[in-house]
């Protein structure tokens, strides 16, 4: 199962995606299939989308990531950025994007039993999907501390560029 979702990104990354990069609306039939990690971190459009529901809910990235699979911790996820091709590396300045490049950062929540990404939007604002729901909230900024309506606060862990080297540079 999850080789099978992994090989559907990869493919996804080899013909260049970039991020869509703005408060996308989710269908309703993909919206419950897209977790804050598939929001920053790939950010598909509809079509992209569904290349990879032919798979279950169970096989999605947070389902085998949490799973009992070589991607089992939160560390791991970045992993799996590696494994479908894109390159990750720490953010340590302001950095000047190339067209090829985003960037995302890493929250926990205090208790560090869950996380949370956010996305870079183009307009500068910070979008986040709250898990498996439609709810896409935004950020003026990636501030340290984070407050999503109903959960403890989650706290900034580091921030990354991501770069998809087969994108136009």
């Amino acid at each position: 199962m999850a080789n099978g979702v992994l090989t559907k990104f990869k493919e996804i990354v080899k013909k260049g995606h970039i991020p869509c990069r703005y408060k996308q609306e989710y269908s309703s039939y993909n919206a419950d299939l897209v977790n804050c990690f598939e929001h920053a971190c790939f950010n598909l459009n509809e079509k992209e989308l569904s290349k990879i529901n032919g798979n279950n809910v169970f096989s999605r990235p947070l389902s085998f990531l949490t799973g009992n699979t070589a991607y089992q911790t939160c560390e791991n996820y970045l992993n799996f950025i590696a494994d479908t091709g894109l390159e990750i590396s720490k953010k340590r300045t302001k950095p000047i994007l190339k067209k090829n490049q985003w960037v995302v950062t890493l929250y926990f929540a205090e208790d560090e039993e869950d996380f949370h990404f956010l996305l870079k939007e183009k307009s500068g604002i910070w979008t986040a999907k709250r898990g498996f729901t439609t709810t896409v909230d935004c950020f003026e900024e990636d501030e340290d501390r984070i407050s999503l309506e109903n959960l403890a606060p989650y706290f900034k862990e580091a921030s990354y560029v991501l770069t998809n080297r087969y994108a136009e540079k």
